[in-house]
């Protein structure tokens, strides 16, 4: 990858699901920073470690998070309707 990027080939290199210790060993033996790094985040899984380490090392985030299901479901219950927990997440 360092090789198409120096060719020009490609504009950058990104990486998905590493973590600090990954992202450790690509610093400490590649010759390119990569610019994103795309994870799992959302409001039940939100890594501060990597999303810190990632911000001191100028690798930018790109965040993916599958919606628990039923995604924006009513359903009707003796108090009412409620909403399920996509919706309450989009709120």
């Amino acid at each position: 990858m360092e090789d198409l990027l120096g060719l020009g080939t490609c504009r950058a290199i990104g990486v998905s699901n590493y973590m600090v210790r990954h992202l450790e060993e690509v610093l400490e033996h590649g010759r390119v920073v990569p610019t994103v790094n795309q994870v799992e985040i959302h409001p039940f899984l939100r890594p501060r470690e990597l999303v810190n380490f990632c911000a001191a090392n100028d690798i930018q985030i790109e965040s993916y998070s599958p919606l628990p299901k039923p995604c924006t479901s009513l359903t009707r219950s003796s108090s009412g309707w409620r909403k399920g927990t996509g919706a309450r997440l989009l709120r």
